[in-house]
């Protein structure tokens, strides 16, 4: 007798037989509707739709999905049987999978053979998309990131790409695809959308060398029209005119609001021309006072190369000031919360955010250094352009006493040997220029 709603409501566990070891013990019973379709009651009263076949005289079950009230399955899903174990299926649907599943057995086509096989295609599709193999060459690669905080960085711009077409398989990405998704983070941001593209291009390329696209459609990107058009330019940051830099200084070591530790590191890294990190990084293993220089290892320069400062009297003055918190040993400016933790580059932000110019802003309040600077631009392009422009300093001897990467390896190994006495000069200058000494001929 065919199933109806009611017996399919209304179907309970089976019962033991007298014949059984336990008898009156409850059993799963099975509820058939014809074609080799039943209803499996479990024990626990949980109802499942199977159906049973032959093929070349094996006899199988295939699981259609469980009994339950469920939205109409639409002929598609039928057809191809995509759809999952614990879907709730009526019994007009589970009938409908029925002659989905004697149409492929009519057809020589195994239906649990075809299951499986569309499962595998599926879970290698989703292994294959843009989100997860980004995510899977970005720990690939990140061994060779310089810290832990660019290796986030790499994987975090391409976030708003993810977000859009993450779930995509990589295969199935197109110019126009990655062109919509990069156009707005250009436009809004340029440099960023400058790092997404690439990093976007590096993932295809991976992608390539596995053979699991055809081709790159980040690779020319860059000639786009709609991109050209938005003509991305450099992003400078803010930096304080040189000729104010000695009042600056002045003013920082007269505040009543920046901590010692803070204000030493902030002139140790401005005296020496430093990045933020490299300052705030800095050890006492990598200084020699004696000599008045400091050693940065590679594996903490940008250019991944040793970098030699040579410390004027005014950056030494710095050092002695912090010595005797640490004792010449750790990270020569500590954190205050953590002495086993460097300084935060906000800490250094919210030191110029602190110290007043003297002057007023337009809205009437204090005007702060920091309303006129970075922390890089006065460290780096206040020193840059006072050494360009009124120190009068050659412009390879600044470039490397600002450790920029000589692309030339053999002139770049000259000129860090033939510099020395160039760059300890440079850096005396520096030093007196900016605790107010008047710029002596060099």
């Amino acid at each position: 007798m065919k199933l109806t709603d009611l017996i399919c409501k209304r179907a309970k566990p089976g019962m033991k037989g007298a014949t059984s070891k336990t008898p009156g013990a409850p059993c799963a019973a099975r509820y058939f509707d014809g074609g080799g379709l039943y209803l499996n009651v479990s024990v626990s009263g949980h109802k499942t739709w199977r159906q049973q076949y032959r093929i070349d005289g094996i006899k199988r079950v295939i699981t259609h999905g469980a009994y339950g009230a469920h939205l109409p399955l639409t002929p598609t899903e039928a057809r191809e049987l995509q759809h999952s174990t614990k879907r709730l299926l009526n019994l007009s649907e589970a009938r409908e999978l029925r002659e989905s599943t004697k149409r492929l057995l009519a057809a020589g086509h195994d239906p649990v053979q075809r299951r499986r096989a569309a499962k595998k295609d599926t879970t290698q599709q989703r292994a294959n998309t843009l989100c997860l193999f980004a995510t899977e060459h970005h720990r690939r690669i990140k061994g060779g990131f310089r810290n832990s905080k660019h290796a986030a960085q790499w994987l975090s711009t391409l976030e708003p790409v993810f977000a859009v077409l993450g779930e995509r398989p990589l295969s199935s990405i197109t110019q126009g695809d990655v062109l919509d998704v990069i156009t707005p983070i250009m436009r809004e941001h340029p440099e960023t959308g400058k790092r997404t593209l690439q990093r976007l291009r590096a993932v295809f390329d991976a992608a390539l060398l596995r053979e699991l696209v055809t081709r790159n459609p980040a690779a020319v990107l860059n000639k786009a029209p709609e991109l050209k058009a938005l003509h991305v330019k450099a992003v400078h940051l803010r930096a304080l005119d040189y000729r104010r830099v000695p009042d600056l200084v002045v003013a920082l070591n007269q505040s009543e609001r920046v901590g010692g530790v803070t204000r030493s590191c902030l002139l140790f890294a401005l005296l020496t021309a430093a990045r933020s990190g490299e300052a705030r990084g800095c050890t006492w293993s990598e200084l020699d006072v004696d000599k008045a220089t400091w050693i940065v290892p590679a594996e903490r320069m940008k250019g991944d190369e040793q970098h030699w400062v040579w410390l004027s009297e005014q950056a030494l003055a710095a050092l002695r000031f912090v010595r005797p918190l640490s004792g010449g040993v750790g990270l020569v400016f500590p954190s205050p919360n953590d002495p086993r933790e460097q300084l935060s580059d906000m800490t250094l932000t919210a030191a110029l955010r602190r110290v007043p110019t003297g002057a007023k802003r337009a809205d009437g309040e204090a005007e702060m250094f920091g309303d006129l600077t970075t922390v890089h631009g006065l460290c780096r392009s206040s020193f840059s352009t006072w050494a360009n422009e009124a120190a009068g300093f050659k412009s390879n001897v600044i470039e490397a006493a600002l450790a920029h990467k000589e692309a030339d390896r053999v002139k770049a190994a000259y000129d860090r040997s033939s510099f020395e006495e160039e760059r300890s000069r440079l850096l005396n200058a520096w030093g007196q220029y900016c605790s107010g000494v008047p710029l002596a001929s060099h």
